[in-house]
């Protein structure tokens, strides 16, 4: 079963083919570019914890796959208890994926990764604060990047007459989980973005991790390309 079935689904879905599995492709919306090649579709809530556990547990499929941040974690986590289907990636991941404070804090507090100094607010007066505290100029964003296109409810503050619409760029930008915090953090130079993909499988003596060659990406009048 794969959950998300936009153009990178589609290209799954053949590939899950070729080697022999019969693909669900499952979408919040009919005739997504995965349902037009996969061997069956549905049109699910994938937000909707209670309707995705229970699609599962009437398909009983033998792998849920995960290929959208817009999905309800807990039903994934329901899904790997079961006693039929495998979930990848796994529950966590996706819950982190979701939520900017917890894989900022996972890479910061628990890894100790350097990361730009940050921090989170869930009124305007704690990003007042919070700007009172960290000096001007701050990047604000949504915490639920979820859906978003680039850029999207992000700000840069310059002010504290700026912060009031900071806010609520940001926790009205149009991710369709709910969220009421947003992450502030000290603005950065980048020069350049860098994607490093990572492959976790079993190998004959136990779990191996390979990374493959780093993507480096530019940023053009505000978007990463």
């Amino acid at each position: 079963m794969l959950l998300g079935s936009g153009e990178f689904s589609l290209e799954l879905a053949l590939a899950f083919q070729r080697l022999g599995a019969e693909v669900i492709a499952v979408e919040r919306y009919a005739d997504a570019p995965a349902h037009k090649v996969a061997d069956r579709s549905l049109v699910v809530n994938m937000t909707d914890t209670d309707e995705l556990v229970a699609v599962i547990g009437r398909v009983r499929p033998n792998f849920v796959v995960t290929a959208t941040d817009a999905v309800a974690a807990d039903a994934l986590t329901a899904a790997a208890e079961t006693d039929f289907a495998q979930v990848y990636p796994t529950a966590r991941c996706a819950r982190l994926t979701a939520d900017r404070e917890g894989l900022r804090r996972l890479a910061a507090d628990e890894l100790g990764l350097p990361t730009a100094p940050f921090w989170f607010a869930g009124s305007p007066d704690e990003l007042r604060a919070v700007a009172d505290h960290a000096g001007y100029p701050l990047r604000v964003q949504p915490v639920a990047p979820v859906t978003l296109a680039a850029g999207e409810g992000h700000s840069v503050v310059l002010t504290p007459a700026d912060v009031e619409s900071a806010w609520q760029r940001a926790v009205s930008a149009g991710g369709r989980l709910a969220h009421n915090r947003v992450m502030a953090e000290t603005l950065v130079e980048i020069d350049v973005h860098v994607t490093l993909l990572t492959v976790r499988s079993a190998g004959p003596s136990g779990p191996t991790v390979d990374f493959c060659a780093p993507i480096g990406h530019g940023e053009a009048i505000g978007d990463v390309c």
